[in-house]
């Protein structure tokens, strides 16, 4: 398969991008998930605003226990249910999941959202 060549506006538009994330209010909120926790982990709900201005949820799970512990970013999968957090890694791992868009507050329409995440 060929390679895609790098756009000449490549470094412009990241930069432009960059730009509006340092102008974004980050908002962040953490909310500790006694029901998605653990006798290892303790899990919570990550808020933050992103471009747009998006509201984007994610999940943490931080293993009980000294550190420092690695960490592990789980991206999105392809299938039909979705896991907020692996559990078998939160026993010694950080484990942080994807962040996705919640719905809009003002819309009945659900812009990209996990059967299990949690209301605006």
């Amino acid at each position: 398969m060929p390679c895609a060549s790098r756009p000449d506006d490549f470094d412009d538009y990241w930069q432009h991008v960059c730009r509006e994330l340092e102008a974004t209010p980050m908002a962040a909120e953490e909310e500790h998930l006694p029901i998605r926790s653990t006798e290892f982990s303790d899990c919570y709900a990550v808020r933050f605003t992103s471009i747009g201005p998006y509201r984007l949820l994610g999940y943490l799970s931080i293993p009980h226990g000294d550190g420092p512990f690695p960490t592990l970013l789980h991206g999105p999968s392809y299938r039909s249910v979705v896991e907020p957090l692996p559990q078998g890694d939160a026993r010694k791992n950080v484990v942080v999941s994807s962040f996705f868009r919640q719905p809009d507050a003002d819309s009945a329409t659900l812009i990209s959202r996990s059967p299990l995440s949690f209301p605006v």
